[in-house]
């Protein structure tokens, strides 16, 4: 899976573009080994703050076995890029911030 690929589809802006993207990324995702894999979930975090949908890019965040600072700089910008800083400052202090 390549960010860019990730990113293109994100941009595409069409529901069916999102919609048949999501869902190919849904059934991935399904496949147990792929939940540890960093890269992965990194453009997976990354496609849905791109998309807009922060509660669904929490969610991974919150799945991923392992996290770095692109998983944090990844979310923390989705809220922020959505004009919700108080959610990226929540976030960052109730979770502890990144450790790397």
């Amino acid at each position: 899976m390549s960010p860019n690929l990730i990113s293109t589809c994100a941009k595409m802006g069409t529901f069916e573009s999102l919609h048949l993207a999501r869902k190919a990324f849904n059934l991935f995702l399904e496949e147990e080994e792929t939940k540890g894999v960093l890269f992965i979930g990194n453009n997976t975090l990354i496609f849905y703050a791109e998309c807009g949908d922060l509660d669904y890019a929490r969610k991974v965040f919150d799945e991923m076995l392992e996290r770095n600072n692109v998983s944090w700089t990844s979310l923390i910008c989705g809220y922020g890029s959505r004009n919700m800083p108080k959610e990226a400052v929540f976030f960052v202090f109730r979770d502890g911030g990144c450790r790397d």
